[in-house]
């Protein structure tokens, strides 16, 4: 051991060790060229071939620094305070124990043969950082060895990760049981993960003896347990198809803001969350690959009020994704915070709902079908349990034109709506809008964006859209078989016309409206002029590329002067 004089920026280090792999040797007069300033940029594996870490005190305690692959990625006064490379404690070093201060380990191996940690070393370890992985927990041999981790004394964790292997080919449920069990972690800790795990119980520290009330974020991942933390009335089904209740009415959580279930596939209902105070703080919801569930606690409400205000008052985030039997779900939340929500492959009619809303009360609703057709029902959530006043949904983008373009859902978005894709979906054989299509999208009295995307047979354009007065924008995009747009014109206050229509023939005789500032024509080859009344003098920009016939080409060659901006 050598003894290193102290300088700037390393107050605190007084004494100094290298380890290599095979052991320790003091650095001497060596070392301390490392300290000076001059060389802050030069890293100690350079110096030092092999050196693998640094032991540095500055009391009677120790830490153990391990140096990065890149020479120029650490030096020793940048480094000499934690743990950092998770590889290196997994694969290098069996002698953790050893040292009594480990302040940012942050994966911790269980040993098998050769590599990673003894379970009992943990317990020799004075003081963590504030995040700990403890993963391949099924290597632990004896039952012993996972008891003296002793978990519950370390008290500076506040998020652990508890893991198991997935998929492995054999577990032993018993013994997984008594593992989880002895790894109770102490009764602050804020985020518990527990992954992989092959018991049937959840522990007690979790369920019915509960410890960790303080818990603010809690993820189970894959698990097939037949007790639950106390997250309200659960309903389970074994692998004989019966059913059974799972439910702690004593116990709570205090502060759990965020939920995760993935993979946890006996999971069938889950109801009754009333009286659970679970419900007035939870912010996060995430439900992934639960292919029993049916029911969720939101699933029988009728209304948001209900959903949101009732149950989840502070939700700002939803996932629920690859539940194929889950038919009802709960209404996307229009809360006045941000939020967003995410809904995918369920058992309902749409293949994707994703939701979202900024802090500048932006709020956007994107719905894709699945390709056997559309359950128009969903927009049944725009019924009139949701007054006008609380439905701000500003755009929207969908291929089910079907289910949305209807009087009772285009009244209620009346005054918000202000843009919407209208896209074709995978079996979309439209060519016209229906009479009472074209009513309910007159109805949209605040819509300043509009377009139109793929429809493969849709020949023209609804009828009356010059009544929108609001409508600045419109496109109409790859649409192969659109021929002519609207006889009786366009909005009067519309600025821009983006058309890309490999058969449209002509522009309206009686030109376009005097308010249009950009026109942009591509991929249109059949169009050989443009209108006999010529273009608004309005336009600015003009915009011809890609695509066009040589006689609209030769056209607007002919304008340029006329026209600030001609793009060719």
């Amino acid at each position: 051991m050598a003894a290193v004089a102290e300088s700037s920026g390393m107050a605190r280090i007084k004494w100094i060790q290298l380890l290599r792999p095979s052991g320790v040797f003091d650095a001497g007069a060596e070392l301390w060229s490392l300290l000076s300033p001059r060389s802050e940029s030069l890293g100690l594996g350079k110096v030092f071939p092999g050196v693998v870490g640094v032991v540095a005190s500055a009391t009677s305690s120790w830490n153990f620094v391990p140096l990065a692959s890149s020479p120029l990625q650490w030096c020793l006064p940048q480094c000499c305070c934690s743990a950092y490379e998770d590889k290196f404690f997994e694969n290098r070093t069996s002698d953790v124990g050893k040292l009594e201060l480990l302040q940012d380990l942050r994966s911790f191996m269980v040993k098998k043969e050769n590599i990673g940690f003894e379970m009992r070393q943990i317990s020799r370890l004075a003081e963590f950082g504030v995040s700990l992985r403890i993963h391949s927990i099924e290597n632990a041999e004896q039952q012993e060895e996972v008891n003296e981790a002793k978990l519950i004394h370390k008290t500076h964790i506040q998020k652990l990760m508890l893991e198991w292997g997935i998929d492995r080919p054999n577990k032993d449920p018993a013994k997984e049981d008594h593992a989880l069990e002895s790894l109770q972690p102490h009764c602050n800790l804020l985020e518990l993960h527990i992954g992989g795990h092959g018991g049937a119980t959840c522990p007690s520290w979790l369920g019915s003896n509960l410890s960790v009330k303080a818990l603010e974020s809690l993820c189970l991942v894959d698990v097939a347990w037949n007790n639950f933390p106390p997250l309200g009335e659960l309903l389970f089904v074994s692998e004989l198809g019966e059913e059974h209740p799972s439910g702690i009415p004593s116990q709570s959580f205090q502060n759990l803001k965020e939920l995760k279930l993935v993979k946890v596939s006996r999971l069938k209902k889950w109801v009754g969350i009333s009286t659970c105070r679970l419900v007035s703080l939870l912010e996060v919801l995430i439900i992934k690959d639960c292919f029993e569930l049916v029911e969720l606690p939101f699933s029988g409400c009728e209304s948001v009020q209900e959903a949101y205000v009732t149950w989840f008052p502070r939700l700002q985030k939803l996932e629920i994704m690859d539940c194929p039997k889950l038919l009802a779900l709960p209404p996307v939340p229009w809360t006045s915070a941000p939020c967003s929500v995410k809904i995918a492959r369920v058992g309902s009619g749409f293949e994707q709902l994703i939701y979202s809303k900024n802090c500048r009360s932006e709020s956007s609703l994107e719905v894709t079908g699945k390709e056997g057709g559309h359950d128009s029902t969903f927009w049944n959530i725009f019924e009139p349990q949701i007054s006008p006043r609380s439905c701000k949904i500003e755009e929207i983008t969908t291929d089910d034109h079907t289910g949305f373009l209807a009087a009772p859902i285009c009244s209620l978005l009346s005054s918000s709506l202000t843009k919407l894709y209208l896209k074709a979906g995978a079996n979309d054989e439209v060519e016209r809008f229906s009479t009472e299509q074209e009513d309910a999208l007159q109805l949209l009295s605040s819509l300043q964006e509009l377009e139109f995307y793929s429809f493969r047979k849709l020949q023209c354009l609804p009828a009356g859209l010059r009544r929108i007065s609001s409508l600045k924008t419109l496109r109409i995009e790859n649409c192969q078989a659109f021929r002519s747009l609207p006889k009786d014109g366009l909005p009067y206050s519309l600025q821009y016309l983006g058309i890309t229509c490999p058969a449209l023939k002509s522009l309206p005789k009686e030109g376009l409206p005097s308010s249009l500032q950009d026109l942009v024509i591509r991929e249109c080859p059949a169009l050989k002029s443009l209108p006999e009344d010529g273009l608004p003098s309005s336009l600015r920009k003009l915009d011809i590329r890609y695509g066009n016939s040589k006689e609209l080409m030769w056209q607007c060659h002919k304008l340029k002067g006329t026209i600030p901006i001609i793009q060719f």
